[in-house]
């Protein structure tokens, strides 16, 4: 009978958006069902990315381009990231000012998206991301994933959720 607030990282805001869910108390996680599944161990260079298909690629940035384009009040964020096999282009349209902190040039993240093939080049628009650790090796090596990897639970959302907040939190509840 805990309320969801009991979780850690669960604020008034993120309770106000479990509650557009149904999810008021810690127990309502057990019947929070996913939607779909993703499956993230698809890992591929990018040399061998094809386009329309879902993947998950390790990547060095090696370029950050703030602002640049606008479409509407929504500013771009264009990143070129690079394996030892070539280059992609990672474009994020909404939150670029905090996106624009969430990146470093030389670091190693892991890009999971639809791939599309644009003037050329291979692009993905608004991947879900995360930093790679790597294990010792080059910063463009196999890196082992900090968090999320394999098949994961794709949750219905609410405004103020994310994918990665309702498979913590269910995470949390459920142990």
């Amino acid at each position: 009978q805990e309320p969801v607030s009991s979780i850690r990282g669960v604020g008034p805001k993120k309770a106000g958006a479990l509650k557009k869910l149904d999810i008021l108390k810690i127990e309502d996680f057990l019947f929070l069902y996913p939607r779909n599944y993703e499956d993230r161990s698809n890992r591929k260079k990018i040399a061998q990315l094809s386009d329309g298909e879902q993947a998950y690629v390790t990547a060095q940035v090696v370029l950050i381009v703030k602002g640049g384009f606008r479409y509407g009040k929504k500013r771009t964020l264009k990143l070129l990231a690079q394996d030892e096999t070539g280059s992609l282009e990672v474009v994020f349209f909404a939150q670029a000012g905090y996106l624009e902190k969430a990146f470093q040039q030389g670091r190693t993240y892991g890009f999971f998206g639809r791939v599309s093939l644009q003037k050329g080049r291979m692009q993905m628009m608004h991947p879900e991301f995360q930093e790679e650790q790597s294990a010792g090796e080059g910063s463009c090596g196999e890196a082992a994933v900090q968090r999320e990897e394999g098949i994961l639970p794709v949750y219905p959302l609410s405004a103020g959720l994310t994918q990665r907040d309702l498979r913590r939190y269910s995470r949390l509840a459920l142990s």
